[in-house]
Formats: structure tokens, sequence, C-alpha cells
């Protein structure tokens, strides 16, 4: 939940201040500044997830910061597509689009080059955001579980 918070907060924040765009504008490829801040919302929402959850472990071995980063991460991840297909009233429609029946194809059925070029570069993006912040989790994990001070002196259960 805090990893959600901070990343919509920070993507909320960069609109506002107008360094990315809503609506209206083509959708922005891989040289576009929109994914770069989209990608660091994404990834600081991740690593205060990840540190969030590292600091509430019972447990305080670096590996056990991994694995919650991880965890944190992948249910982010489930959390942000559930939304997106809420959002959007089909789970994948984009792809549904493109590769069923939206009108997409050309002669006997072949999809474009150009379309097939715009899903690659937007998988190309998904997979660069995906990777940074699963690291931005596990390192947030990783480290909070180390810093965080423990909890020494406690006479009762933990």
């Amino acid at each position: 939940m805090v990893a959600l918070a901070v990343w919509i907060t920070l993507e909320v924040f960069f609109v506002a201040v107008g360094v990315t765009e809503v609506g209206g504008a083509p959708a922005p490829s891989l040289d576009s500044a929109a994914w770069w801040w989209s990608l660091v919302a994404a990834a600081v929402g991740l690593f205060a997830g990840g540190m969030t959850a590292g600091a509430s472990a019972r447990w305080r071995g670096v590996l056990d910061g991994v694995l919650l980063g991880v965890t944190v991460w992948a249910l982010s991840v489930v959390a942000v597509l559930i939304l997106a297909s809420i959002g959007t009233g089909i789970g994948f429609g984009a792809f549904g689009d493109v590769y069923g029946a939206g009108g997409f194809t050309g002669p006997g059925g072949a999809v474009p080059g150009s379309v097939t070029d715009t899903v690659q570069e937007a998988a190309a993006v998904a997979l660069l955001v995906l990777g940074i912040t699963i690291a931005a989790a596990i390192a947030g994990g990783a480290a909070a579980v180390k810093i965080w001070p423990r909890r020494t002196g406690r006479t009762g259960p933990a």
C-alpha cells in the first residue's frame, strides 16, 4: 500500500508541475521524458514500499529483506494491473485491439509493421520499468532490515 500511495502521489505531483502530460498527447516514446519521470515515480514508490516492509520485518537478514522487496513489488504489479483493467474496462485491452479484431490488421489479416513496432516499444518500456522497480523494491527491503533499529530490551512477546 505504501508503494502504491507514494507512486501515485509522485505521478500526480509530476503532472501538477508539468513534467508529464495527460490526455490529448500522443503516447510517449522510449526517448520521451514522460516515461523517465514515471519510472522515477515508480522506483521511488517501490523503494519506499520495500523500506516499509523491511523495517517492519521480524527477521533482519538481507535475504529476508530481498524476499520482502520482491513481495512488495509483485503485489504492486498485480494491483496496478487490476487498477488498469478496471480503468480501461477490459484487462489487456490494448493488446487485444492490436492482435484481435480491432481493425488493425492489414491485407490477409497481417498486423502492420508500425503497429507491431509500437507494441514492441511499449513492451520494452514495460520491461525496463519492471526491472528497475523490482531492483528498487529489493534495495529498499534489504536496506531496511539492516539499518532500521532492532527492538531490544523488550520483556514481552514481539
